[in-house]
């Protein structure tokens, strides 16, 4: 099965905001793995829903904190680039220009079985998500860059029109 994702630049803001799937379920990586839904279940609940954020897995330069919560196509991330940290700034400007789309994670394994060739894992302790520009699975990655003016404007209108509905 293959998914597509839609990539939105909704704007060019400075506060360094993303989204996107670090990591989806049900299909099998670049690699051989599968990971199953609930496999973050124990970690989400251990790291309080954020862990670091890394550009390509340098464990030496965080570039920011990733917001991360389960949905049934995956972990979804809330990347806040920290634009003073090395790296941050060139890093968002690569993801505005759409340079780099693509997430990735850094975890261990904790549980995982074989099927047909294919590594299934079930349980995972995550440690980061990275940006890069390719990842083990080619379905994580960034589907929108957004300021948070842009969210507070998008609260504004949605009040404006439900308020001129009444």
């Amino acid at each position: 099965m293959k998914r597509q994702f839609e990539f939105e630049i909704k704007s060019v803001g400075d506060e360094g905001m993303f989204t996107g799937l670090a990591s989806t379920y049900g299909n099998v990586d670049l690699g051989g793995d599968m990971i199953l839904a609930g496999a973050f279940t124990k970690t989400l609940a251990e790291k309080g829903g954020r862990v670091p954020l890394l550009n390509g897995h340098d464990t030496r330069s965080p570039i920011g904190v990733a917001t991360i919560m389960d949905s049934p196509q995956g972990l979804i991330v809330k990347g806040e680039l920290v634009l003073e940290a090395d790296g941050a700034k060139s890093a968002y400007a690569l993801l505005k220009k759409g340079v780099i789309r693509g997430l990735s994670i850094g975890y261990d394994t904790m549980k995982s079985t074989m099927d047909g060739g294919v590594r299934k894992l079930s349980e995972l302790k995550l440690w980061e998500i990275s940006l890069t520009a390719f990842p083990m699975n080619p379905d994580a990655m960034v589907t929108a860059v957004k300021s948070e003016h842009d969210a507070e404007a998008e609260q504004i209108r949605a009040f404006r029109d439900r308020k001129s509905v009444v």
